[in-house]
């Protein structure tokens, strides 16, 4: 399987940004470009490809803690 491009959007039920995970072309410098992560609305960090299985597997952990 290829992945192409993604991205994927967890927010709280207030409408507000937890996290995202894609692989838009911006932030060049970050390491593993151009796959980041969005921890919030102001912070981005590095990110590695991911699938959909692999973000529900890391929001299913952060909300069991």
């Amino acid at each position: 399987m290829e992945l192409i491009s993604y991205r994927y959007q967890w927010m709280d039920k207030d409408k507000n940004l937890v996290r995202r995970w894609d692989n838009a072309k911006h932030f060049s410098d970050l390491k593993n470009f151009p796959h980041h992560i969005h921890v919030n609305d102001k912070d981005v960090t590095s990110g590695k490809p991911i699938n959909i299985f692999e973000v529900l597997d890391e929001i299913a952990a952060a909300i069991s803690k």
